[in-house]
């Protein structure tokens, strides 16, 4: 993966011309992942990391 920016507790990377993925931890290290079209800049899907337990909180892709 390329990295395209790094921010304070922010990084996105780039998985393809068209796909991305934005990295975010918190003060609780909690991690966010926004997985996004680089295109449209939509979000694809939404996950949230927390300590021992990953949940897939959101899809707004469409598909099933």
């Amino acid at each position: 993966m390329n990295k395209v920016a790094k921010g304070r507790n922010a990084e996105v990377r780039a998985l393809n011309s068209s796909l991305a993925i934005n990295i975010h931890e918190d003060e609780k290290n909690n991690f966010e992942f926004y997985l996004y079209d680089r295109r449209s800049h939509g979000i694809l899907q939404w996950y949230r990391m927390m300590p021992k337990r990953i949940e897939q909180a959101v899809d707004l892709s469409g598909k099933k």
